[in-house]
């Protein structure tokens, strides 16, 4: 039955299941400390956490129990890894041939290709997670366990680990990682889990291999092309970023801060719109500079096969790389020696140009549904914000300027859409646009136009 499903309603229906339920288990009594939600506040967070992208219309802390944070938590890890690498492994373990869709989807879903053993992909990509999400917990813990009693320490260690390394920013501290701005530690382990989750696990799993190979020096020691414009753009973005938000805050936000402090905060505001969420700034206090160069950092994200959203890091380098190009007058694309597929350039400009357009139109319907009686000469400052929180929706990141608690009910529905298309849109439109081709059995006459 699943086999003759088509890979994209698969993968849609298998997060909207989720998500529903997710919803309803948070809306229940059991999962709150006292009162109620409402049923939209519900399912809100209940997206946020499936579509890791952090945005909260509640107090996590403070609103949910035990019960249900632990839900909260196991939506997160779901939406983190991918339904998808779930409902293979179920049909794996019934003893089921995946069928060729099949495979396409969590091919998709991973960045993976077809040549590789699918089960040992997976067994892969859990032991990947088990590992990163363990080290952070160990060391998580022996920081917090300075600040809180031992149970609760493990507990928060848990619970952060794995929201950091699939880049979710859901925390149960009220002012996320605030309090912990000036601690090296807390910030160096939320950072290096937060580039991991982003990184993806092919990258993770050809970093590995490339270690092995020069340890061993059985093989040639070679990382892909894929993971070679993963590192190289990651780390520019992540360096960029640090000196850029430096400068922009150094005698704003950042003002009277001891100078080692200035370089933690930088780089955890550089590291963290990477589809991550987690601050250790209020995003209220920032100049609307730094809130323009969040957003494009927002819009970018992370890496395909991750934990995270966005455009992606390999869009935005083939973007960059194809407009070098056109300058130059050369009409293939060339990155590090070597030339990127017309196929990959074309369907690299479909997103951004569609991942574009519902960022506009969406920003256009949360300004007429929030905004639409205010005067611009009294609404100052909210067209920033709202493009902010659709970015931040969009690219699954959780960054808020505040105004997300405060949006009507459609507003909240909204983000809600743009949460999930951010989380799946790159992966169904990239497998809409590498369906089999269909022939039309005729060409229309080809006529020149002038562009630019």
């Amino acid at each position: 039955m699943l086999q003759q499903i088509h890979p994209n309603f698969l993968l849609i229906g298998s997060f909207v299941l989720t998500i529903l339920a997710g919803g309803i288990f948070l809306h229940a009594p059991f999962s709150l400390r006292e009162g109620h939600i409402s049923i939209i506040d519900a399912l809100f967070t209940a997206t946020s956490a499936v579509c890791v992208t952090g945005l909260s219309v509640v107090d996590i802390g403070t609103r949910f129990n035990t019960t249900g944070q632990m839900i909260l938590l196991l939506m997160i890890q779901l939406g983190g890894l991918g339904i998808m690498t779930y409902t293979t492994v179920v049909m794996l373990l019934l003893g089921k041939k995946l069928s060729f869709r099949g495979k396409e989807a969590i091919q998709g879903t991973l960045s993976y290709k077809l040549g590789q053993g699918l089960l040992s992909l997976i067994k892969n990509v859990f032991l990947v997670t088990i590992l990163f999400e363990g080290i952070g917990l160990i060391f998580l813990f022996i920081r917090w366990s300075f600040f809180f009693p031992p149970r609760e320490a493990l507990y928060n260690a848990l619970f952060h680990s794995v929201s950091a390394f699939c880049n979710a920013g859901l925390s149960l501290f009220s002012r996320s990682l605030m309090d912990f701005r000036d601690d090296p530690w807390i910030n160096a382990v939320m950072v290096l889990l937060i580039i991991s989750g982003g990184l993806g696990f092919v990258v993770v799993q050809d970093i590995r291999q490339y270690i092995n190979n020069r340890l061993t020096r059985k093989k040639r020691a070679r990382l892909s092309l894929h993971s070679r414009i993963v590192l190289v753009t990651t780390s520019s973005l992540v360096l960029s970023g640090l000196v850029i938000f430096l400068m922009l805050e150094w005698r704003h936000a950042l003002s009277g801060v001891p100078f080692g402090e200035k370089i933690l905060i930088s780089l955890f505001q550089s590291v963290t719109p990477r589809t991550a969420g987690f601050n250790t700034m209020d995003y209220n206090l920032l100049t609307n500079g730094t809130l323009l160069f969040t957003i494009f950092f927002m819009f970018i994200g992370a890496s395909p096969g991750s934990t995270g959203g966005g455009i992606k890091t390999t869009s935005f380098a083939v973007l960059l790389a194809m407009a070098l190009a056109k300058w130059k007058n050369r009409s293939e694309t060339f990155i590090f020696g070597r030339t990127v597929p017309a196929g990959a350039v074309s369907r690299t400009i479909s997103i951004f140009l569609a991942s574009i357009l519902l960022v506009i139109l969406s920003t256009l319907a949360l300004m007429i549904t929030d905004a639409g009686d205010i005067p611009v000469t009294e609404s100052r400052g909210l067209f920033i914000q709202y493009l902010f929180e659709t970015v931040s929706a969009f690219g699954t990141v959780g960054l808020s300027t505040g105004v997300t608690p405060s949006l009507s009910v459609p507003g909240k529905l909204i983000l809600m859409v743009l949460m999930f298309v951010g989380r799946l849109g790159p992966i169904t439109i990239a497998l809409a646009i590498t369906s089999e081709k269909r022939d039309e059995g005729f060409t229309y006459p080809e006529e020149n136009i002038m562009v630019g």
